[in-house]
């Protein structure tokens, strides 16, 4: 692979993960932890996203620090987690089909 490819391939790699880490911040998923990679490939060509890297990467570990303080948040995540692979377990198994599906 060129280095102009690579590049080409690492940037848009960036900015990718840099537009799903902001839709993840409404959205479910890990939006913090999103931005915090975008930015830190995107600060290999741009400064400004270099700037931003460290105060992202703060935010998102203290986030997921704090996500996890106390027992209840852990007992309510790991419930989560479970309710949202049993539902991918039984849509797997028999996913119920649209009506308005053409094929």
């Amino acid at each position: 692979m060129t280095g102009a490819a690579k590049r080409l391939l690492l940037e848009t790699l960036g900015w990718v993960l840099l537009l799903v880490g902001f839709a993840a911040l409404v959205l479910p998923g890990p939006g913090l932890l999103c931005i915090f990679a975008g930015l830190a490939l995107l600060s290999r060509q741009y400064a400004w996203a270099n700037r931003r890297v460290e105060p992202v990467r703060l935010r998102a570990l203290r986030g997921a620090a704090e996500s996890v303080e106390t027992w209840p948040r852990i007992v309510i995540s790991c419930a989560g987690v479970l309710f949202l692979a049993a539902n991918g377990v039984l849509w797997i198994i028999k996913p119920p089909v649209p009506q308005w599906w053409p094929f």
